[in-house]
């Protein structure tokens, strides 16, 4: 983790350079002392893999910055790459690939930084079930999002066919059919899975070649209107990763547990 993590960290800041050193544009007319408006949009409600932004809300750290950042929790149906793309926020948060595809279908999308360098997107079911390899899918039925890039993929690469039904991001069936397949994060599903007295495990994405990262993407005319602001941001983000990775998580899990109740 600490290796993802630094990684993460050199990206974050290579791209706040990049972004601040291209632009030649004046600066707003804004005071100086005016804290600058940026709205976030997760990907999925506050958990500890946000525990960057939710670490430089809580200890100030995008205030030092003259930002005044709104973190809006995602969900099932948080549409982060369309909020982005028509201006309701200023940055969000996806898996690259999505990002991409998104950008190849006209929208006025880019990534700006990488959070995870491998997606931890997987597929997992119970510790006991016969699924032992990508090929034992076929004829089976998959929970997973139906735009998720890697299923396309993976049926091409291995020439499989199985069934998929939408992901309801619960965990009930799960739980109780030891045949049951279900596309989660191998560093959230299993918690919750063990404390109810389940173990799973995984086929990791990466494995097949798919090796997405999950970025940070912005609205181009943000961008360019603004990469003073967006550099800020970033360094801010960067401090909150190692700050929550290094030192203490706590600052940000009392932020998440206050707004996601869910999150025990």
């Amino acid at each position: 983790m600490k290796n993802a993590s630094s990684a993460c960290w050199k990206s974050l800041t290579l791209l706040a350079m990049i972004i601040a050193g291209c632009s030649k544009q004046e600066e707003t007319n804004r005071n100086a002392s005016d804290a600058f408006p940026i709205k976030v949009q997760l990907d999925w409600v506050a958990e500890p893999e946000h525990g960057a932004f939710y670490t430089a809300e809580a200890l100030g750290f995008f205030k030092e910055a003259g930002l005044d950042v709104t973190i809006v929790q995602g969900g099932p149906n948080s549409f982060s790459i369309n909020k982005v793309a028509t201006g309701q926020a200023d940055i969000g948060q996806a898996d690259s690939t999505n990002v991409i595809l998104a950008i190849e279908g006209g929208a006025p999308v880019i990534n700006v930084a990488s959070v995870f360098q491998h997606d931890p997107s997987v597929l997992m079911m119970q510790e006991v079930c016969p699924v032992e390899s990508w090929k034992d899918l076929e004829g089976m039925t998959v929970m997973a999002r139906p735009e998720w890039a890697f299923i396309p993929f993976l049926k091409k690469k291995y020439n499989l066919e199985f069934a998929i039904v939408p992901q309801n991001f619960e965990l009930g069936r799960l739980l109780t059919d030891k045949h049951f397949v279900q596309q989660g994060f191998y560093i959230a599903e299993p918690f919750f899975a063990q404390q109810q007295g389940v173990k799973l495990k995984f086929l990791y994405a990466w494995d097949t070649g798919f090796d997405a990262y999950t970025t940070l993407f912005s609205n181009k005319a943000f961008v360019h209107r603004h990469p003073r602001e967006l550099a800020k941001f970033l360094a801010a983000l960067k401090k909150g990763y190692a700050y929550y990775m290094e030192v203490d998580p706590e600052p940000a899990h009392t932020t998440m547990l206050r707004i996601n109740v869910k999150a025990t």
